[in-house]
């Protein structure tokens, strides 16, 4: 984490500001259903979600149940 840019939107605001024009996906910190927002609100263009996807590959149930909480989530 950069001190002077202690936020992702902080973050994303200086990648424009340094003339950033292609989509932002966030990854690192989506973690839950709830930070979707969080990387809408901030400006980002999209999202992605690894080990905590990855972590129930031997628990179906659980594994659809999360990626259903997840597209509940998403605005987009």
């Amino acid at each position: 984490m950069n001190p002077r840019y202690p936020t992702l939107a902080a973050c994303i605001a200086r990648l424009r500001e340094l003339g950033v024009r292609r989509p932002i996906y966030c990854g690192v910190g989506v973690a839950t259903p709830a930070d979707y927002p969080m990387v809408e609100e901030s400006g980002g263009d999209g999202d992605f979600v690894g080990s905590t996807i990855l972590k129930l590959y031997d628990q179906p149930v659980k594994l659809a149940e999360t990626i259903g909480q997840f597209k509940a989530s998403a605005s987009r």
